[in-house]
């Protein structure tokens, strides 16, 4: 597979890269370049910045450590769209009448998710909508 369709392929959603790393052991990581799933902020100093690409590599949100990481082209062994449909039945909270989206061990795992992360909506402006996971704030 060449950078250019992995690229093509991560600018379209999350995506489940499995690549070997360079220590030898084999990653699985949900990552994207799609530009509404990308931090929102971006150090004003960097936007000035112009990175010289490296074609062996490709930079990438990864969507479980909400961290850049990056990757050889040459070490990827598969690409697969993270497509995997789930349905589930909103529950209401007896006691405060809150409505509730329960996700699977399943779904959290899959997404690379745990209870007490914050979720952002975002709206695909096709009818469906997304959920990722908001980075964790630092202490200022």
């Amino acid at each position: 597979m060449t950078r250019d369709e992995i690229v093509s392929m991560l600018e379209q959603g999350v995506c489940t890269v499995t690549f070997t790393k360079v220590n030898g052991e084999l990653r699985h990581m949900p990552c994207t370049l799609k530009t509404d799933l990308l931090p929102k902020i971006v150090a004003e100093s960097d936007t000035n910045k112009k990175k010289k690409i490296n074609p062996d590599n490709l930079s990438v949100w990864c969507t479980d450590k909400n961290e850049w990481r990056s990757f050889k082209i040459a070490n990827v062994q598969e690409v697969k769209p993270f497509c995997k449909t789930y349905t589930v039945t909103l529950e209401e909270d007896p006691d405060t009448g809150d409505l509730l989206l329960p996700f699977t061990d399943e779904i959290l795992q899959e997404a690379g998710w745990k209870e007490g992360d914050t979720l952002e909506w975002i709206d695909n402006q096709d009818g469906s909508w997304s959920l990722v996971k908001q980075a964790n704030e630092t202490a200022k």
